[in-house]
């Protein structure tokens, strides 16, 4: 695949003024689609352990065995609904017992280049989409005989990609201390590589650069989201046991420190979740537990309570307006399991009521929510031993398994962009990692080949 010179790429023209429905609305925590939004199970944190590419999964009743090279077909972008939120619940992240000081970088730096070829070992990591045409997938792979980074972004909903520059680093495995494990873009132009490092690029990722955080410290992101012009980083200074919160414009590199701060828990694998819709927000600190949360409201984060606090279990946060949020929680996960069960808010996640029943599930490693649909879809592990995708797509039906990893594997960076196109990255236990996309709207799921790049 070719692509045009970054002068002349209609891509890289593209404005910041691009309306809100392009720029992407973090609700699961990933296309925030929210881009959001699934993360890591909690019982084994995600070291993103990377090997070839071969996922076993279910897709409208069919297994899937062997490599998959092909690429998944799309309906027009003119049939989607407009985006509003990218993929985005974030991979967990131990606190590195030796972090390294993050200083900015005065000389924009990347590797690779537009229209350079897609590795053969690329392995993707990471996913975020702007609408439901424009994404980019953060990447693992061998340049030069060294790990390095690699993103690809793709213009027609995933139907082929194309090699961009990326920041000069590499994707984290198993909680290094220093590279990067996750990739947020708000809108054509601005976009940020993370975890535990931060790089931020203004100009279609062109170009890279460091960005520091304030504070001080030796910060280490754990999560990181954009919505409504703002993005918002959450990360550990590397003194105190809090989590801090960082917010500033989008289109430029002037975070501010919030006054509010999160514990970060006793636990060995603290983990963070921001979800945003638009103005709203919502941040939950994991470890193990639930241990503490902050809401977004009036442009500020102030002190909240999340649901299921002192559970002795993890919950996974999405939401589909800024009062419509849903809670996944797997309570008594680390004393007496009960299951996972689904609790919904009308107010905006001031109050939670819980819904009948347990979901089929158990290991929750995320939940995501259509934009405008009754649509839900969660990760976790079945009684056979597998991992799954299960959704329920109107209240009032059952829970149905949509797609399933054989043998067991995780489920990371699940998000809808729209109520049709959704995301996930799909890990089996033997470390084989894919992207799937559903465009039914989550009934049925299919891998993403990244061939011909």
């Amino acid at each position: 695949m070719t692509t045009n010179p970054p002068d002349h790429d209609p891509f890289e023209r593209d404005t910041r003024a691009a309306p809100d429905a392009e720029a992407g609305n973090p609700a699961s925590g990933p296309a925030g689609p929210w881009a959001r939004i699934a993360t890591a199970r909690v019982m084994v944190p995600l070291g993103l352990a990377l090997a070839a590419v071969i996922v076993v999964v279910v897709a409208g009743g069919t297994m899937l065995r062997q490599p998959i090279t092909g690429t998944a077909t799309t309906s027009p972008e003119s049939s989607a609904t407009p985006a509003t939120s990218t993929p985005a619940a974030t991979p967990a992240t131990p606190v590195p017992s030796t972090p390294v000081p993050i200083t900015p970088s005065p000389v924009a730096s990347a590797s690779g280049g537009a229209g350079d070829a897609i590795p053969a070992d690329f392995q993707p990591v990471s996913v975020t989409f702007v609408s439901a045409s424009r994404g980019w997938v953060l990447g693992a792979a061998t340049c030069d005989g060294t790990p390095c980074a690699v993103i690809v972004r793709t213009t027609d909903g995933g139907l082929d990609w194309t090699r961009i520059p990326a920041p000069a680093t590499q994707v984290v495995v198993n909680g290094a201390p220093s590279g990067v494990r996750a990739l947020r873009f708000a809108s054509a132009l601005d976009g940020w590589a993370f975890g535990p490092d931060l790089w931020t690029t203004h100009d279609g990722g062109d170009t890279w650069h460091r960005e520091a955080l304030p504070g001080g410290g030796t910060p280490q992101v754990m999560a990181l989201e954009a919505a409504a012009g703002t993005v918002h980083v959450a990360f550990w200074t590397g003194e105190g046991p809090h989590i801090s919160i960082a917010s500033g414009p989008t289109a430029g590199d002037a975070l501010q420190l919030s006054p509010t701060t999160v514990q970060i828990g006793a636990g060995p694998v603290p983990q963070t979740q921001i979800v945003l819709h638009g103005t709203a927000g919502w941040l939950v600190q994991l470890n193990r537990d639930v241990v503490g949360g902050a809401r977004l409201a009036g442009g500020s984060w102030q002190a909240w309570d999340p649901p299921c606090l002192g559970t002795a279990g993890p919950a996974w946060l999405a939401a589909s307006s800024a009062t419509s949020l849903v809670a996944a929680c797997d309570i008594g996960l680390w004393s007496t399991p009960q299951g996972v069960h689904l609790f919904t808010s009308a107010d905006g996640g001031a109050t939670f009521a819980e819904q009948a029943g347990a979901l089929p599930i158990t290991a929750l490693a995320g939940i995501t929510t259509a934009p405008s649909q009754p649509t839900i879809v969660a990760a976790g592990d079945q009684a056979d031993g597998s991992a799954a995708l299960i959704g329920r797509f109107s209240p009032a039906a059952s829970w149905t398994a949509v797609a399933t990893l054989a043998g067991g594997g995780t489920f990371s960076e699940l998000g809808f962009t729209t109520d049709m196109q959704g995301v996930a990255i799909a890990q089996t236990a033997d470390g084989t990692i894919q992207l799937l996309m559903t465009r039914d709207g989550g009934r049925t799921w299919a891998p993403v080949g990244f061939a011909g790049g």
